[in-house]
């Protein structure tokens, strides 16, 4: 370009007051004022050519032409591979199971996937710029707080359990993973919290359901007037106070450990081993009379039956002893 072409004959002067249109039409016309003026020093410089000069110019051309079309198609080539990332994206991001979340450094929401706002309860389009503390539970927002102040200062990802309260009042129990990641802009942007939601609602139910059954399966053998022992790998490892009472003992801790044929007398053993050979299977019962040997050293006549179980992740057995020496 000239420098007439860049001069003030050349540019179009643009009121500071002038609309968005008119900036657009004086533009188009300053850019055909320099089209023109560059198609006729061209014009002129084609006419000084030789006629060598001339091929070599549209070789030239042909090979910028080729380079312009590779280029092209490469574009094309990155634009599809855009979209196939994005829809892969999607498939991670947005379509996962469990929810995804990126907070600020303040615990604002920037980000959540759709199994978030089903999770929180509150349309997707409204999460943006929330507190994420505002969904947690009242009596768990503390607990937020602790972990998330953790996070930030020593960049240690966090685990925790905690309940959600989403608007239609019911809860959910959370098993939340935080760690902390840099932003898009790593040398200016704040560091961002990633949060994963999984929610462990059933697995709390069924715990808090198992240890009421416990519970009440505790009580009754423990205030149940029939003497009862749990053995695993032939040794006592539970005696209930019925139990302690009829072997004579003077608490639990004297039965547990002992092996558990040492309170049978030999003459029973057979008949003992019968039974729990029987008994192998879970659900499996015997009912034998036999012998028992008390701790002060004399001899109790008792019916037995036998329960085959599983106790603290092993085989056991329930061991049902009812005295009928009278």
């Amino acid at each position: 370009m000239t420098g007439d072409e860049m001069g003030p004959k050349g540019s179009a002067a643009l009121p500071a007051s002038a609309n968005q249109a008119d900036v657009t039409q004086a533009l188009r016309e300053h850019a055909e004022v320099l089209s023109r003026r560059r198609s006729a020093l061209s014009s002129e410089r084609l006419a000084m050519l030789s006629p060598e000069a001339t091929r070599d110019l549209v070789h030239e051309l042909q090979v910028h032409q080729i380079e312009l079309e590779m280029q092209n198609e490469e574009l094309r080539r990155a634009e599809h591979e855009l979209d196939a990332s994005r829809a892969r994206y999607f498939n991670l991001y947005d379509l996962a199971p469990v929810g995804y979340c990126s907070l600020s450094e303040q615990g604002l929401i920037q980000q959540a996937n759709l199994a978030a706002a089903t999770l929180l309860g509150a349309p997707r389009s409204t999460l943006v710029k929330q507190p994420f503390s505002r969904f947690i539970f009242k009596a768990d927002q503390d607990m937020w707080y602790r972990h998330r102040k953790m996070l930030v200062e020593t960049g240690q990802a966090q685990s925790l359990e905690l309940r959600l309260a989403p608007h239609d009042g019911a809860q959910l129990w959370m098993q939340v993973a935080a760690s902390a990641a840099n932003a898009a802009n790593a040398d200016t942007g704040p560091p961002v919290i990633l949060v994963v939601l999984t929610d462990v609602t059933n697995r709390k139910l069924m715990e808090s359901a198992m240890r009421e059954s416990e519970g009440r399966y505790r009580a009754l053998v423990e205030w149940s007037p029939v003497a009862m022992l749990v053995h695993a790998g032939g040794r006592i490892i539970f005696a209930n106070p019925a139990a302690v009472k009829l072997l004579c003992a003077r608490a639990a801790a004297e039965l547990l450990g002992k092996p558990f044929l040492d309170l049978i007398h030999p003459a029973s053993h057979p008949t003992v081993l019968a039974s729990l050979k029987k008994v192998s299977d879970p659900g499996g019962a015997a009912l034998a009379g036999l012998h028992c040997l008390k701790l002060d050293g004399g001899v109790v006549t008792a019916e037995a039956l036998s329960i085959a179980t599983s106790y603290d992740g092993q085989q056991a057995f329930i061991t049902c002893l009812h005295e009928v020496s009278d």
